[in-house]
């Protein structure tokens, strides 16, 4: 499932985004997303 991957990450990217611009008390958040993001990128890795 390539494309939901594809959501994932651009999901990822805008609460990262987001995380920029609220600070350091997003931290947390920014983690969570570093993981799913990985998930995310070990999931491609396994597709191919």
């Amino acid at each position: 499932m390539e494309d939901g991957s594809w959501v994932l990450g651009a999901g990822c990217w805008v609460l990262d985004a987001g995380c920029w611009v609220l600070g350091a008390g997003c931290w947390v958040l920014d983690a969570g997303c570093w993981m799913l993001g990985a998930g995310c990128w070990i999931n491609k890795n396994d597709y191919l």
